[in-house]
């Protein structure tokens, strides 16, 4: 059971809606990145699976006490927004390697810089007995995200491939000139609903993730 104090929170709701938004966009262009890349631009499952590099990062924590996690969630979901955007503006280009890959990897920075500030901004709202819950429902949301991208975007990749005049599906490998336009056209759409939830995401961090006050700074307001 959730407490029902965590959903009383402002932060941690909109938190959590955030994450699943994110995620959401995220492993829906995870999914479906690397069937374009293979069944239409004929390039090795290692190309795909490159895009899936995403660079770690250790100073963000830092940044969080210096500029605020909304700020920091904001540029995050910001960033994913305009790479997730350019991969499905370069799908045509079928260049993984100049124009799909580096947006990979900016992909990649944008979501390090989500992780930590998310973390800062779900665990403080919680009280010490539901620090566990609070974490849980997070990872929760972010593994439902994953499934829910996955389940619900299958049916809109087939209503796009068979609308752009695909002649068998969009897994397998084909040839015809017919397919690999389907399949790029599939994969546009899934980065035009992707980078509206980031934009989503980037809004709703940006306007009510907002630092609370210093417990210190508070304390010493009242003395």
């Amino acid at each position: 059971m959730v407490p029902l104090v965590l959903l009383r929170d402002t932060r941690f709701v909109v938190a959590n809606v955030v994450t699943f938004t994110v995620y959401f966009s995220l492993s829906a262009i995870l999914f479906f990145l690397p069937m374009t890349v293979v069944s239409a631009w004929h390039l090795p499952e290692i190309s795909a699976a490159a895009a899936a590099v995403a660079p770690l990062s250790v100073f963000i924590g830092r940044l969080v006490l210096r500029v605020g996690a909304g700020r920091l969630i904001a540029f995050g979901a910001t960033l994913i927004a305009t790479e997730i955007l350019g991969m499905g503006l370069t799908d045509p280009w079928a260049d993984f390697w100049r124009a799909t890959f580096p947006s990979a990897v900016f992909l990649g920075a944008g979501m390090a810089f989500i992780v930590t500030p998310l973390s800062t901004v779900v665990m403080p709202g919680a009280t010490q007995s539901s620090t566990g819950a609070a974490s849980a429902v997070n990872n929760a949301v972010s593994r439902i995200a994953g499934l829910l991208a996955v389940a619900s975007m299958g049916s809109v990749a087939a209503w796009a491939y068979a609308c752009t005049g695909g002649p068998i599906g969009f897994g397998p490998l084909e040839d015809r000139l017919a397919h690999v336009v389907a399949t790029n056209a599939r994969f546009q759409t899934i980065c035009l609903i992707a980078t509206r939830l980031a934009i989503a995401s980037a809004t709703l961090s940006f306007v009510f993730l907002r630092n609370p006050p210093h417990p210190t700074r508070a304390h010493s307001a009242s003395d």
